[in-house]
């Protein structure tokens, strides 16, 4: 991969499946299109966010974002399953939610900035279940 690429894997297509990559650039994922699956990758480093979903509804399962110097995933539109990953060591936000329809269970998201934001109004459009955290900066409603 050149020096020159920002994104480590885009997916500008829908029913993309990434399955065990290791990705260390400045965005290790781009999710665009719809119905894309991202599963037990290692994605360690990166510059700017680890997975970044910014058109379509995606799943998210299974793998080790960690040791990025922005957001760990970041959620910018709605509808997606995000489960079973760990989340260490971001420099601003672990697991940020900014959109309403997800669902959000079972990931240890640690060590980080602020580990879980749901930022949506009122935090009660998104169903947050069995995530391990220290921080949060929204309402009762992460979990």
């Amino acid at each position: 991969m050149s020096a020159a690429r920002r994104v480590g894997v885009r997916t500008p297509d829908a029913a993309c499946r990434i399955d065990r990559d290791r990705a260390g650039v400045a965005e290790g994922v781009q999710l665009m299109g719809d119905g894309n699956h991202v599963l037990r990758n290692r994605i360690i480093g990166a510059a700017e966010r680890g997975v970044e979903v910014r058109d379509g509804a995606h799943v998210i399962a299974n793998n080790l974002i960690a040791d990025g110097a922005l957001d760990g995933t970041a959620l910018l539109v709605d509808g997606h399953e995000v489960s079973r990953n760990a989340i260490f060591g971001h420099g601003d936000q672990g697991l940020f939610v900014g959109t309403l329809d997800n669902t959000l269970q079972r990931n240890r998201v640690l060590l980080n900035a602020v580990d879980l934001p749901d930022a949506t109004p009122d935090c009660d459009a998104n169903l947050w279940q069995d995530n391990v955290f220290k921080t949060s900066v929204s309402d009762d409603c992460v979990q």
